[in-house]
């Protein structure tokens, strides 16, 4: 135990995780994904949404990213409920987690998510992209 009272092998662990979950999500593709999470009007953008603010990735790399980010706690999926979802729509979302949130204030990131929001605004939508994000997200 360490003088204040804790085991020191947890805190350890603790800052060893910590410490590769900012590793994680400074790997620029990853950091970028998150900042459009944060960035879409209702933070909650589908797979599709996220595939065409990228069209320089592939839509396999994109689901590898985000599956790490989910794994590492920092983003979660969202479902909707089945009475709820519309054929040929996206079912799943994803939004940020507090863990998320903190770790890309850590890294100084967090300020970015302005910038983002101006260019979400400002790209060019397909009319099956602007049915997707009028569709209602689940809570």
């Amino acid at each position: 135990m360490s003088d204040t009272g804790e085991m020191v092998g947890e805190v350890d662990t603790e800052r060893s995780d910590e410490w590769a979950s900012l590793r994680l999500i400074l790997q620029n593709s990853r950091a970028k994904l998150l900042l459009q999470i944060l960035a879409h009007p209702q933070r909650m953008p589908s797979a599709a949404e996220l595939d065409y603010r990228n069209p320089s990735m592939e839509s396999s790399t994109i689901q590898y990213h985000l599956r790490k980010l989910s794994d590492a706690g920092t983003i979660e999926k969202v479902k909707l409920p089945k009475g709820e979802r519309a054929r040929d729509l996206p079912s799943t979302f994803f939004r940020i987690t507090e863990k998320g949130e903190r770790l890309l204030k850590q890294a100084n990131l967090y300020e970015e998510v302005e910038t983002w929001r101006e260019v979400y605004d400002r790209m060019e939508r397909t009319p099956e992209i602007r049915e997707i994000e009028s569709m209602p997200r689940p809570s």
